[in-house]
């Protein structure tokens, strides 16, 4: 005759702090680059600990930061699929924004400096993405391709018009 002993399902002994603590400054940087704004890298940055947290028991193990980067990169392509208006790519691009004019923002932005955050700020989002997590977070294209769930020729093609259009917006400097 066995004893069932009672088992109880108890979230692992980190605690939320100790999460945010130790990969918040790496999902905000990531956030901040994939939006351009402080604002809504805030919401993105909140919304991936949120979903992480309640999700923690089906983290499988492996890279945190890897984990927290596909939490962070899909709530990014959720929220710009859901507020995207119907625009072709052929269409001027966004005017840049100049981040001096708010002490915040460029201190977020003070590890890039002002002119290529200004340019990568006012790329497309598919372009902005993908340039970040190859240029920025150093992804294969494979990873990439899996992260945003696009063929690697889609990244591939991605990769090269932001290219071109940073090099526009740089003024033909590498």
């Amino acid at each position: 005759m066995s004893v069932l002993h009672e088992i109880t399902v108890v979230k692992p002994a980190r605690t939320f702090e100790d999460l945010y603590r130790e990969h918040g400054a790496y999902v905000r940087g990531l956030a901040l680059r994939l939006t351009g704004h402080s604002s809504d890298a805030d919401d993105l940055l909140q919304e991936t600990f949120i979903r992480a947290w309640r999700h923690l028991d089906g983290f499988a193990g492996g890279s945190m930061r890897s984990w927290l980067r596909r939490i962070l990169v899909n709530r990014f392509l959720t929220r710009v699929q859901a507020q995207r208006p119907q625009v072709s790519f052929e269409e001027d691009a966004p005017v840049m924004r100049d981040v001096r004019d708010d002490p915040a923002e460029r201190i977020e932005h003070a590890s890039l400096d002002d002119r290529v955050q200004l340019a990568l700020d006012g790329l497309p989002e598919e372009f902005r993405t993908a340039l970040v997590l190859r240029e920025i977070e150093d992804l294969t294209y494979d990873q990439i391709a899996s992260l945003l769930s696009v063929p690697i020729g889609t990244v591939r093609s991605r990769l090269a018009r932001a290219r071109a259009l940073m090099r526009v917006r740089l003024g033909g400097a590498g």
